[in-house]
């Protein structure tokens, strides 16, 4: 598949290699020191809890996390290499990550010089190469798109290659001025 967004895998089913569906996903542990894609926490298929060595809370689905180098392919379905009976082995306590997709997506962005460029709209990964995440999506602030006169990017989107983040707090923090940011934008097909 190569190239993947946040939305192409939360919500879809994952299976064990011996065919049984275990759940669906949640999301997905990023490590944003390294940009890579660590882990994906599932809702557990009823009934399944046992199985996977989680807890079954009293209401609402258990959760079951394992690192993303045990998926062997990625389609309309989410394939584990391991069959159901090996999943309790690979399990990852969800309190381990220290953040998840859903925590970055529509953080506030800002340059380097405090000037706020918009919010993180979408997040990539490379799941051919490790689930690198090369670059984040931008969606970038009315005035920033007005100050850059950036039509032939009507909705407003960019895509900001990690390695230009210093940081990820409260907001995403780049390494990049807003002037480097319009150089991007600028030599980005359009």
């Amino acid at each position: 598949m190569g190239t993947i967004r946040v939305v192409d895998v939360v919500g879809d089913e994952v299976l064990s290699a011996d065919a049984k569906v275990i759940g669906t996903v949640e999301g997905i542990g990023v490590d944003t020191e390294n940009w890579k894609g660590r882990v994906i926490k599932v809702f557990v298929t009823k009934g399944l809890e046992e199985a996977l060595g989680v807890r079954k809370p009293l209401f609402g689905s258990g959760r079951f996390c394992f690192e993303t180098s045990h998926i062997s392919s990625i389609a309309d379905v989410i394939t584990l290499a391991p069959k159901l009976d090996r999943l309790k082995e690979i399990g990852v306590d969800p309190m381990m990550v220290p953040r998840w997709s859903s925590d970055v997506l529509l953080k506030r962005i800002v340059c380097s010089g405090g000037k706020e460029v918009g919010t993180v709209d979408e997040i990539f990964f490379d799941e051919k190469r490790g689930w690198a995440m090369p670059y984040l999506q931008a969606k970038l602030t009315k005035e920033l798109k007005k100050q850059f006169d950036v039509r032939k990017f009507k909705s407003g989107l960019v895509k900001i290659p990690t390695v230009q983040v210093r940081t990820v707090g409260d907001v995403v923090m780049l390494d990049m001025t807003t002037e480097q940011l319009k150089e991007i934008i600028e030599h980005s097909p359009g």
